[in-house]
């Protein structure tokens, strides 16, 4: 076997390994998309209106919840 063939064979290997990486992810970015999408649909109006005038961390505090989507 050439040296030529073989690095080209090395070169294939780590691209599906890269792919591989890719994939999972892309799967896990959806997933979290997912989750903050449930988390958002989750609010009520009120919270939506706290967190927009003052932030996460006030409504936290005033709440007692924590974002879902972390």
């Amino acid at each position: 076997m050439s040296n030529q063939s073989k690095k080209k064979e090395e070169d294939e290997f780590f691209e599906e390994k890269r792919q591989e990486l890719q994939n999972e992810r892309d799967e896990r970015g959806e997933e979290r998309l997912r989750k903050r999408r449930e988390w958002l649909r989750s609010l009520t109006q009120a919270d939506r209106d706290a967190i927009s005038k003052y932030g996460f961390e006030y409504w936290e505090k005033m709440t007692g919840r924590k974002r879902d989507d972390k």
